[in-house]
């Protein structure tokens, strides 16, 4: 099955005086069209929730119940896809978690591996989907 590797960084507030007018309008538009109540987004509380710089540095702390692991010379969170794609929530350790908020504002690079194998053929490939978040 397809899987799903993502690293993160450190996210700290962002000193930008002069996006302060254009941060507040995306955090109220973000509000009113998918936070139409309040615990629709209960971590989007203020444009900070939505904005914010970060770091290069690797978390080596937990992330959506799972440990660190390394893929191809990477550190970060490995999981199948279809669970994040195919849940809107999944539990663990007693905490429900919105599989939309897996990918968020601390990771800095996201893969999708797909392993192609032909039997008939004997091929076989490594699809891999990169996405990097500056």
């Amino acid at each position: 099955p397809p899987l799903l590797f993502q690293q993160r960084g450190d996210s700290h507030l962002c000193n930008l005086t002069a996006m302060q007018i254009f941060l507040q309008q995306q955090f109220d538009l973000v509000r009113a069209s998918h936070c139409r109540e309040a615990s629709d987004c209960p971590k989007t509380k203020s444009q900070a929730d939505i904005y914010t710089c970060k770091t290069q540095s690797a978390d080596t702390s937990k992330h959506f119940g799972l440990n660190t692991t390394s893929l191809q010379g990477n550190t970060g969170f490995a999981d199948f896809l279809y669970t994040m794609a195919d849940n809107d929530v999944i539990v663990r350790e007693e905490q429900v978690l919105p599989t939309r908020e897996f990918l968020d504002t601390e990771t800095i690079s996201a893969k999708i591996l797909v392993f192609l194998y032909s039997p008939s053929n004997g091929d076989s490939t490594l699809l891999t989907l990169t996405i990097i978040v500056d």
